[in-house]
């Protein structure tokens, strides 16, 4: 099965603290989950337990993500991790994207806004006010591709491009 190469970045887009997303090999499917979801999957096996586990549960909310998990843990062969937001470190592609920029003022700039507390958030202040917005997104695309593809050499998952 071949996978659409825009879908990993697209999930690459979307990863966000304490969840984890998975392929899975047989169908294709993106999967998106809780860590919360693979905590309680370990911890309960009976639906009583699972049922009783979900009225204390901080993020899951539902019993089938809890099931999703168990599936994972159970046969990890059907499944891969894709990278985390550790993996990818938006702060280098910023970090890039800043010192590759020809015009030395802005290039100066860019450095500057990622330096220090607040500096993703002075970043992508700094690339509107400058009117680099599109620029800076279109360089992220295309490091996410970059990770995405190296991503499924090394997990020998056949891709295709839009």
């Amino acid at each position: 099965m071949k996978i659409q190469l825009s879908a990993i970045t697209d999930a690459l887009d979307m990863i966000w603290e304490e969840w984890s997303i998975y392929l899975n090999r047989e169908t294709g499917e993106i999967i998106n989950l809780p860590n919360e979801a693979f905590a309680l999957a370990e911890e309960n096996e009976s639906e009583e337990e699972i049922d009783e586990a979900l009225t204390h549960a901080e993020i899951v909310e539902d019993e089938n993500d809890i099931t999703i998990a168990q599936d994972i843990l159970n046969h990890p062969e059907r499944y891969a991790c894709l990278p985390d937001q550790y993996d990818i470190n938006e702060y280098e592609i910023m970090r890039d994207f800043s010192q590759s920029y020809e015009d030395e003022h802005i290039c100066g700039e860019l450095c500057d806004a990622i330096t220090g507390r607040g500096a993703f958030r002075f970043f992508k202040s700094t690339i509107a006010r400058l009117g680099i917005r599109d620029e800076y997104f279109a360089f992220k695309e295309k490091a996410y591709k970059k990770i995405a593809r190296e991503w499924c050499e090394v997990n020998k998952i056949e891709y295709y491009e839009d």
